[in-house]
This record gives structure tokens, C-alpha cells and sequence, in this order.
């Protein structure tokens, strides 16, 4: 089975292969601006290639901000 996968998308899942990583890691490793990276694990995960989840912080006020947003693998994927 072969897929056309973009090349910043499929540098993603090759950085991905050792584990997760936050998508600013992600673009500092891969030489790209964040957006470009966002863009790129939100088409990855649209297609299932990969998991997003947030970790975040609870603020004095009782909110939840956003701190990383991490990409990783699925579990099927892992060795």
C-alpha cells in the first residue's frame, strides 16, 4: 500500500518513530515554523497516522490553558 504523504508530513512521522514529541520540538527538529508543523499533525491526525493531545495547566481562576501540544503515534504503530 503506498501513500502520497507530503514530505514535512512524512519527516514528522519518521521524528515520530522513537516516541512522542511536542510539535515545537517537532519544528525546531525539522527546521519549520510551528504553523507549518501544526498544520502538518493536524493532516496527520485527520488521516489517523497519528494521536494529538494537549497537556495543560489548571490557572489560579480554576481554567485549564493549553501548555504543549504533543503528536505521537498510534499504539498499532509501535513495534
Amino acid at each position: 500500500m503506498s501513500r502520497d504523504i507530503p514530505k514535512t508530513e512524512q519527516a514528522i512521522l519518521d521524528e515520530l518513530s522513537a516516541g512522542h514529541l511536542a510539535v515545537t520540538e517537532l519544528a525546531e527538529r525539522l527546521d519549520a515554523s510551528d504553523r507549518q508543523i501544526r498544520r502538518a499533525v493536524n493532516a496527520l491526525a485527520d488521516r489517523g497516522l497519528i494521536n494529538l493531545y494537549k497537556v495543560t495547566h489548571q490557572l489560579p481562576d480554576g481554567r485549564y490553558a493549553p501548555v504543549k501540544l504533543f503528536a505521537e503515534k498510534p499504539s498499532h504503530w509501535h513495534s
